[in-house]
């Protein structure tokens, strides 16, 4: 199987990868005690998306809690996609494409984003040009 690594963040002793296979899997895997295990596949359930499934894993971030926020296409939602957030093993989304912004506008495409030590999460809305 032909594995490419697309992005890794580093947490303390802790490697986050994300692993893209060329059959158009995506997956987020995480490891802590030096052994790799899967914190989302697509095809996973896509949490708070009305029986959607995560289609592909796009941008992600670590904080120094190993709590993990990451952006996501959803495949049969009520959603096109959103932020997530993985924390003490659950999921849970941030954002979901389509709820209003502070700014009143929608979310149209998912970008880039950060979380800090204080659980802040961050992500550039390209629909006001800032972020959010």
């Amino acid at each position: 199987m032909d594995r490419r690594f697309i992005k890794f963040a580093v947490w303390r002793m802790c490697v986050f990868a994300l692993l893209a296979w060329t059959a158009g899997d995506w997956g987020l895997a995480g490891s802590g005690d030096f052994s790799i295990r899967p914190l989302v596949l697509s095809g996973d359930p896509a949490p708070g998306t009305g029986g959607g499934t995560f289609g592909g894993i796009g941008w992600f971030d670590v904080n120094d809690l190993g709590e993990v926020v990451f952006s996501a296409v959803v495949e049969n939602g009520s959603t096109a996609g959103g932020f997530f957030l993985i924390s003490q093993e659950s999921i849970q989304p941030i954002y979901l494409v389509g709820e209003p912004l502070p700014t009143g506008e929608t979310e149209v495409s998912l970008s880039d984003c950060l979380i800090n030590n204080r659980g802040h999460i961050v992500f550039r809305s390209p629909v006001a040009g800032l972020y959010s």
